[in-house]
């Protein structure tokens, strides 16, 4: 993610800023969901946004795969 100076008005957010080519994990979500409505649980939504969203090092995860 590439950060900008949010006060220009012709700023954007960049979700693939880095690691686009090789998909690291790098993802950007869209919700209609308020801050207030993520602050009550915002560690159980970070723990399951971890566990669903593939992320680290090493040639294994949770989502099986293969070569072909």
């Amino acid at each position: 993610m590439a950060a900008f100076d949010m006060a220009d008005p012709n700023s954007v957010i960049s979700p693939g800023g880095v690691g686009f080519d090789i998909n690291c994990g790098v993802r950007l979500l869209r919700t209609n969901l308020t801050e207030k409505d993520v602050l009550p649980v915002r560690e159980q939504l970070a723990q399951s946004l971890f566990d669903h969203i593939p992320v680290g090092v090493g040639s294994k995860g949770i989502i099986p795969m293969n070569a072909k």
